[in-house]
């Protein structure tokens, strides 16, 4: 089913190269491939109506649809803001398309001005990323170094949306301990009576640092930073103005060998309780800066506490309760991070010894169960420090037992800079496994060390296909929840993208009709003129989803990008 555009044929889905398939289509209007491909089914065009004028297009053409003529093409910037025609050929045997037959199923409402509306449904299977973690934007739980290597998230730091209960992230303490409760159901932790209590990021240590919070109720809470112990590390007084103090929402402190100095003045904002504002920590050097729902609302200078130290939040009072939201940490002194999903990746240095590296695992540390006989893609993009840097990706089947069975691996060097290479091969199962893990390590024994590589879009997919990544963060992907609690989208879920989503191309109004005689099926031609909703004329890299330097791509852009490779041939 090719359709026309600017004169040129779209064919029905494209070759693993990216190049045109000619195939023909099958009745349910798919392609027929010879092989496995990179790109997902071909996709369908779907022509529906609205014929009883009631908003709702109901009535589906889309079975007859024979050919379609969309003029996209645009010589100025103007032409993207005027109506457009489109060319329908459908086919009328028994003369079901005709206007003036009063047996047709859709007389007399196949007429001027009625309005139809064109798509094209991409025909994808329901693909499952078994990866809890496959992105490090919020943290790298699920990671592990092997041979010796050291794993960092790039930038140092993590985000936390209490979605679930990640207790186990962080240590509790102060001069009395607080009651530290996560409730995964509000997205929130709940911090419960305490002295001078505090509950730090657990193995997280940082000079010059960023902590923001979103806070809906703070009764004598605040941030902590540069922890060296209990005695001594700066905090960020925060208060509602239900809490210690109604006139002190914020106010830097400083404990020294056990005693406590304010810092500068104190800021005061209008703060019912319950509603939820945004502060945020800075310590860059010996500057201290503060902000309430992104003003910068105090600056302050103090020496005493310039080494790094722990980070996290703070507790003071025994009858009262504070909710934090959406806690987020960044180390400052990093240089510009690699990421290729989201703003954080994971980045891996190996010691210099070969299968040296990161091994992927379920966040909990556990390997993925898998099917005997049940074909599985591993998937991976990767980026080094230095070029001539032999790393293989390995995919390592286990019994019921945890004996490793066997494994299989494709060896590669990737690329420096932002030319991340996406390394991916499909593999079955040995006819005993019952476990499976992913790893990307050294694949030379004579690597002398010295060089580092970043892993992002981490993705073990149940599927015979090499997919496109794709966790629930991704356009056209849901998160799955996690056992029975809440959905858990970035503190570690299975992740599914749907099937068969539509893109709408044009919508517009019946205008004219015309027939074509002599072929079979009879064909029907209807004009109809509207609006482009779709379009592409922006340059895409070929490939699966590799932007370069000049054309970064951005994971929510991932459907819309394959609409445009698809619609461009």
């Amino acid at each position: 089913m090719p359709w026309t555009e600017n004169g040129f044929e779209v064919f029905a889905g494209l070759t693993a190269l990216g190049s045109q398939r000619t195939q023909p289509l099958t009745a349910e209007g798919l392609a027929v491939f010879d092989a496995p491909s990179a790109w997902p089914q071909a996709p369908k065009l779907t022509l529906l109506a609205d014929l009883n004028n009631d908003g709702e297009f109901d009535t589906d053409f889309s079975p007859y649809i024979t050919r379609t003529e969309v003029g996209i093409g645009r010589e100025s910037a103007l032409d993207s803001f005027r109506p457009r025609a489109a060319v329908f050929s459908l086919d009328n045997e028994d003369s079901r398309f005709s206007p003036r037959n009063t047996g047709s199923p859709y007389y007399p409402n196949i007429k001027r001005g009625r309005k139809v509306r064109h798509g094209v449904q991409l025909q994808m299977r329901t693909v499952r990323n078994l990866s809890e973690n496959p992105s490090s934007e919020y943290d790298i739980v699920g990671n592990a170094g092997a041979g010796g290597a050291t794993l960092v998230r790039d930038p140092v730091g993590f985000i936390d949306d209490f979605e679930s209960d990640t207790s186990a992230e962080y240590t509790t303490g102060g001069d009395v301990a607080a009651t530290w409760t996560w409730e995964p159901e509000s997205s929130r932790l709940k911090a419960a009576g305490g002295t001078q209590a505090w509950c730090l990021r657990t193995g997280l240590s940082l000079q010059d640092a960023e902590i923001e919070v979103e806070v809906e109720s703070a009764h004598d809470g605040g941030l902590v930073a540069r922890y060296q112990d209990n005695n001594n590390y700066y905090l960020l007084g925060v208060n509602d103005d239900s809490g210690t103090s109604s006139t002190v929402n914020l106010q830097f402190y400083k404990r020294v060998a056990g005693g406590w100095t304010s810092i500068g003045a104190a800021i005061n904002r209008a703060w019912a309780r319950g509603v939820r504002h945004r502060i945020r920590f800075r310590v860059v050097g010996t500057t201290l800066t503060a902000y309430w729902d992104d003003e910068l609302v105090i600056t302050v200078v103090d020496a005493d506490h310039g080494a790094a130290g722990s980070i996290g939040i703070r507790n003071h009072v025994t009858s009262e309760v504070s909710y934090y939201h959406r806690l987020e940490v960044t180390d400052l002194t990093a240089a510009v991070a690699r990421a290729r999903y989201g703003t954080a990746s994971l980045k891996v240095t190996p010691a210099a010894a070969d299968d040296s590296g990161v091994v992927h695992t379920k966040r909990d540390g556990t390997r993925f169960a898998v099917a005997p006989g049940v074909s599985y893609v591993a998937q991976v993009s990767v980026v080094a420090s230095a070029t001539g840097l032999p790393l293989s990706l390995d995919l390592a089947w286990y019994d019921s037992a945890s004996a490793l069975i066997s494994m299989d691996s494709v060896s590669f060097t990737p690329s420096t800079g932002a030319d991340w290479n996406e390394i991916s091969f499909v593999a079955t199962a040995p006819a005993t496994a019952a476990f499976a893990q992913l790893a990307v390590l050294v694949d030379d024994a004579a690597y002398p060390g010295g060089h580092y590589f970043w892993c992002d879009g981490w993705a073990f997919y149940d599927s015979p296909y090499v997919e496109p990544y794709c966790d629930g963060d991704t356009a056209g992907a849901s998160w799955l929840p996690v056992g029975t609690g809440p959905i858990a989208p970035h503190a570690g879920s299975e992740s599914y993208r749907m099937t068969n989503p539509t893109k709408t191309k044009f919508t517009g109004s019946m205008r004219e009709f015309g027939f074509l005689r002599g072929l079979a099926p009879k064909e029907l031609l209807m004009t109809c003129t509207g609006n482009i909703e779709k379009f592409v004329n922006s340059p895409v890299v070929a490939g699966a989803y590799m932007g370069t330097t000049s054309i970064p791509l951005k994971p929510e852009h991932v459907l819309d990008r394959l609409m445009d490779l698809l619609e461009q041939g």
